[in-house]
């Protein structure tokens, strides 16, 4: 005979009744000895005494093993058969949970991002370069231009004439020679009229060489004020917007995980 022990297996206590009854079907009609447990469960002995239930199998000769061992072989079998089984229906699958996004790093939490969030990245970050290729093309700009000034005061200082001025200085398009050049012309221009008249139409067309000069340094620093009133505003709508995606994505997930709130 065969016996079958379950006592490994985790199955649900529903089945314990019906393998007490398999078990009490058995032994009410035979009193060979038969598993004290099944799927788990200790079945009480039916029909026998604790002390028969100890005794030998060679002391207990079966009496109704000549008479009915069909039935018990098929009693038997079913109990096998639905102790087999009860481990398939106990166990269920574990449920499988949404795989959540675990790359935190820029680049992927920008993959991760919607279209609205993305296109507020993209703008700021474009916002950024052109900032700083102004501020890098105005930086060289300036030194440029003040490193000039310096080599024509040097030159100015030494000369004894406006004419002598004008050939140190040379013919470039920086700013102080381009003051001189203008001076010398309009004393030439001027050389019948009186001095007072001279020294104002030169001093007007100084100064207009003066704001060209100032309009050509400041030109493109008007982009960085709109860059610096606007971008962060944006930013902020970039933010909000992600915090509510963020928001969703908690209640959809039901869980506070990092990957989620990213």
């Amino acid at each position: 005979m065969i016996y079958h022990n379950y006592n490994t297996m985790n199955v649900k206590s529903d089945f314990g009744p019906m393998c007490i009854t398999l078990r009490m079907l058995t032994s009410s009609r035979c009193d060979q000895r038969v598993p004290a447990s099944c799927c788990g469960f200790a079945m009480p002995a039916v029909g026998s005494s604790r002390a028969s239930l100890q005794a030998p199998l060679s002391s207990r000769a079966p009496r109704c093993a000549r008479d009915d061992s069909g039935g018990i072989a098929a009693s038997f079998l079913l109990l096998a058969l639905v102790c087999a089984a009860l481990p398939t229906q106990a166990q269920e699958a574990p449920a499988v949970m949404p795989r959540l996004p675990v790359d935190l790093s820029p680049w992927g939490m920008f993959n991760n991002a919607d279209i609205v969030v993305k296109a507020v990245m993209i703008g700021l970050a474009a916002a950024s370069v052109v900032t700083w290729t102004v501020w890098l093309v105005k930086t060289l700009e300036l030194a440029s231009a003040w490193r000039q000034a310096r080599q024509a005061l040097v030159a100015l200082e030494d000369a004894p004439t406006l004419a002598e001025a004008t050939v140190r200085v040379g013919s470039e398009r920086a700013t102080v020679p381009a003051l001189v050049r203008a001076a010398s012309t309009e004393v030439r221009l001027s050389g019948d009229l009186l001095a007072k008249g001279v020294k104002e139409r030169v001093v007007s067309r100084l100064e207009r060489i003066e704001a060209a000069a100032g309009r050509s340094m400041t030109r493109g620093t008007g982009i960085l004020a709109t860059i610096g009133s606007t971008a962060p505003f944006i930013g902020l709508f970039g933010t909000v917007w992600g915090i509510m995606n963020s928001f969703i994505g908690i209640s959809k997930a039901q869980t506070t995980n990092l990957a989620v709130v990213a």
